[in-house]
């Protein structure tokens, strides 16, 4: 089974765990998560992280694929250039890659 294509790179930082990141690294490629637009909207939109074979801890930034659930939710991120992910709070934050 092939994988979906990525909607688009992003530049990554999960928070430190001290600075209430997550307690542990993501290890899986198409790790699901769910993002926020902003910071303090309410809406969630589910999106998979393409890690490309690496390991990512609390506190590094690594630049990532991104792909999410639904195509029409990707020129929403695209157009905002800095979003969020979210797991009960806000754990990292992503930037568009161009």
């Amino acid at each position: 089974m092939t994988e979906a294509p990525i909607h688009f790179m992003i530049d990554l930082t999960l928070y430190p765990t001290s600075e209430n990141g997550r307690q542990e690294p993501i290890a899986r490629d198409g790790f699901a998560t769910p993002c926020k637009l902003t910071s303090d909207g309410d809406m969630l939109y589910d999106c998979r992280l393409r890690l490309f074979g690496h390991i990512m801890f609390p506190g590094e930034t690594k630049r990532v694929g991104i792909r999410f659930l639904w195509d029409e939710h990707a020129p929403l991120f695209r157009a905002a250039r800095k979003f969020y992910l979210w797991d009960s709070r806000i754990y990292g934050e992503a930037k568009l890659v161009g």
